[in-house]
């Protein structure tokens, strides 16, 4: 009887609780019904309200607009008026019909009064302009009549008294350099370090745009190649030659009439130039504004072209691949 009696009050206590939070909810969706209601009649409120101004605001606009077209000279009016030669008092008044036009009206704003004063003052000076603007008409015409001295020249020619010497650093590690300008391999290089590099740089500013030097082929044992290189890619490859793929640093011709470009895949490791050997000339053209490299020999039609980057640095080098391999650099030419 006594634990029927707990199980009992236990089951009245769960259902007092379950219909105290059923009440809670029913409460709560009520409220939340009623401020959604709140909120919406806001809202509809608020957008009657902004359609009442922008109805207003464009009738409004409509009425400035036609009150303006039916008072204010036409446009064309006001500006065919400077055609003439008017006074002081009529050029006024005929900027203040431009700036009306240009602003419907001033309405006090500080900006818009600014521009209407700086306007009426430009034009009181207007005669002081003119008279400056002839003073700087004669002087410029003096100063074309006169020849500018040399030291007035604001972009003179440069020299192209440049000569390119083999570098005694920047080169492969059995290549030796006689007078500055005579270039041999003393050992076999197939796989190993070929470049040798010469100094200066070829300037980019040159007259034309283009720089010419030569090479001499004085002994030929082997492989050959001679161009224009990218110093720091082929520093960089420690003076081996990469041209099984582009962007291996240079431009060359080679004996065997291969040419072999940095840049275009179709002109690399490509049987397309023309043969050269001992005792040939050379002559190098690197023309910066077309962008191109040219080899002609010196006696013969032969002559092949390429596309060079000139966003980096371009250096005259040869490539000597076989012992006894010797070159020469020329910086004048017949």
């Amino acid at each position: 009887m006594v634990l029927g009696g707990i199980q009992s009050l236990q089951l009245k206590e769960q259902g007092v609780g379950l219909l105290d939070v059923s009440l809670y909810l029913d409460k709560a969706h009520s409220d939340c019904l009623y401020q959604i209601q709140l909120f919406q009649d806001l809202l509809s409120n608020l957008s009657k309200s902004l359609l009442k101004k922008v109805d207003l605001y464009y009738i409004n606009l409509k009425e400035q607009v036609k009150e303006f077209a039916a008072n204010q000279k036409p446009t064309h009016q006001v500006l065919d008026a400077f055609t003439t030669e008017p006074n002081k008092e009529n050029l006024k008044n005929w900027l203040r019909e431009l700036l009306k036009i240009y602003s419907f009206n001033q309405n006090g704003d500080p900006m818009k009064l600014n521009l209407y004063q700086g306007v009426l003052e430009a034009c009181e000076q207007q005669n002081q302009t003119l008279q400056l603007a002839d003073k700087l008409n004669e002087m410029i015409q003096d100063i074309e009549k006169k020849p500018q001295p040399i030291t007035a020249i604001a972009f003179q020619e440069p020299l192209q008294n440049i000569n390119f010497q083999f570098s005694a650093t920047l080169k492969g590690a059995n290549i030796v350099v006689t007078n500055n300008v005579i270039a041999e391999q003393k050992q076999s290089e197939s796989n190993g370090q070929r470049f040798i590099i010469c100094e200066p740089m070829i300037p980019k500013n040159a007259k034309n745009g283009i720089t010419k030097f030569a090479f001499k082929v004085i002994k030929y044992a082997g492989w050959i190649g001679i161009g224009v290189c990218h110093k720091d890619i082929i520093v960089n490859s420690s003076y081996k030659f990469h041209y099984t793929t582009i962007g291996h640093g240079s431009y060359l011709v080679s004996n065997n009439a291969y040419s072999w470009s940095h840049l275009q895949k179709e002109l690399n490791s490509a049987h397309k130039s023309f043969e050269f050997a001992a005792n040939d000339i050379i002559i190098v053209e690197v023309d910066y504004h077309k962008k191109k490299i040219t080899w002609q020999k010196r006696k013969g039609p032969q002559k092949f072209s390429m596309d060079i980057d000139t966003t980096l640095d371009l250096y005259p080098c040869a490539n000597l691949c076989s012992p006894g391999d010797t070159v020469e650099i020329l910086n004048k030419i017949d």
